[in-house]
């Protein structure tokens, strides 16, 4: 593919989100000063199989365009070198890389004669998302104070909210901790992975968690296979 293609693809995307009234459209991030810090964690071994299993088109490849996912999700702004993706899955990720995001290729162990499965991916991106919300622990006194908000948002980009292998509680705790330190937090998910617990929690601060879903960008994340998408 060219990288005309990639740019018409590109474009497409941009004009849908362009013309979406809901939260994940034009003002998505609005509320978020430039200058504040964007913190993006990428559970991405759980995001590109849902695609796969629920959308991948029969005549596309069955991978997810990482340039379409990036930009649904930060939007061209700048991103925190907190900011990290840690997964099993072995593509060329040079475009994030590119942006100051820290990758993280973890292979999957082999646990029985024909079964490999992860181990410890999710804590790991977790200690990350720990490292970035501590900065903003001193918020936390300012919890009655509405307009006192840390200067950050953090997004977590994840297919489901199981528990850990080694933490049971997930992405759960996390979340949680960047909600009591005032941090603005927004959850990218599939529809019908989101855990109950982050509707929870939104229900409890709702004007700093908004949960996003993947599934109305479906026909835009597919790589149109060009070199610009990362492909493979």
């Amino acid at each position: 593919m060219s990288s005309t293609a990639h740019t018409e693809h590109m474009n497409a995307l941009q004009r849908f989100v362009s013309k979406r009234k809901q939260a994940d459209g034009l003002g998505y991030l609005s509320e978020a000063p430039i200058e504040d810090k964007l913190f993006c964690f990428w559970d991405y071994s759980n995001v590109e199989p849902e695609y796969k299993n629920s959308y991948s088109p029969k005549d596309r490849p069955e991978v997810i365009s990482l340039a379409a996912l990036d930009y649904v999700v930060s939007r061209n702004r700048t991103i925190d070198n907190l900011s990290c993706v840690i997964t099993s899955c072995d593509r060329n990720f040079s475009l994030w890389r590119e942006k100051g995001v820290e990758v993280k290729i973890m292979p999957k162990i082999q646990i029985g004669p024909d079964t490999f499965c992860e181990q410890a991916v999710d804590e790991s991106i977790q200690a990350r998302m720990t490292e970035a919300i501590w900065q903003y622990r001193s918020y936390r006194k300012a919890y009655n104070d509405p307009d006192k908000l840390a200067p950050a948002t953090l997004v977590l980009i994840s297919g489901d909210g199981s528990p850990g292998e080694y933490n049971l509680d997930g992405f759960y705790m996390e979340i949680a901790h960047a909600l009591r330190s005032r941090m603005r937090v927004k959850i990218w998910s599939w529809r019908k992975s989101v855990s109950p617990r982050f509707y929870e929690l939104r229900t409890e601060y709702p004007s700093l968690l908004k949960i996003h879903y993947f599934d109305p960008f479906a026909p835009y994340l597919g790589s149109c296979g060009a070199a610009d998408c990362n492909f493979p």
